[in-house]
């Protein structure tokens, strides 16, 4: 599960980069950011470092996957962003927003998936602006991996109407695996 990975994960960033470096916060990212980051910003004063990884594919509901891909990462990037200001007295630092290679193709599937990851690119790409970054000295930067094997892609990704062709045209993609 989620929790075991974090741990592990906690305890392999921990013993390559120090103890206290890295920590795992069970959370529900559409609602608990201020809890959150108030216990970040008390236990460590500098960030240097936020990755929004959260996500979800549900063709059934726009406003749910909106919601955790699009929204809650913009509002966990805004609250570090503010908290790491070279302007605003922190010592600046960089996003990772996790983003889609999906979100540059133009095809008739998983349309509120790609509509989320779009968001996910105009956002971070526009407060990453060279400019932005000279002038506040926060760093932002998406990653768009490929199609990968996770608990997203175990489960039916797309519309009822499009689940053939769906299949037939992810079959071709080329995949990877998260490790």
């Amino acid at each position: 599960n989620n929790e075991e990975k974090g741990a592990a994960a906690v305890v392999d960033l921990n013993s390559k980069y120090g103890d206290g470096k890295a920590v795992f916060i069970k959370c529900d990212v559409t609602k608990d950011l201020d809890d959150v980051s108030k216990k970040i910003f008390e236990t460590y004063s500098q960030v240097d470092v936020l990755v929004n990884n959260a996500g979800t594919v549900d063709e059934k509901s726009a406003r749910k996957t909106i919601e955790l891909n699009s929204i809650a990462l913009m509002e966990w990037s805004m609250k570090f962003w503010e908290h790491m200001r070279k302007d605003k007295g922190g010592l600046g630092g960089t996003i990772l927003n996790i983003g889609s290679i999906y979100s540059f193709a133009i095809d008739p599937y998983v349309v509120f998936y790609k509509a989320s990851k779009f968001a996910v690119q105009g956002f971070t790409t526009s407060l990453g602006h060279a400019d932005n970054y000279k002038k506040f000295g926060v760093r932002l930067i998406i990653i768009c991996p490929g199609f990968t094997y996770s608990a997203l892609t175990d489960r039916q990704l797309c519309w009822d109407e499009h689940k053939e062709d769906f299949a037939k045209f992810v079959k071709n993609e080329k995949w990877q695996n998260a490790e």
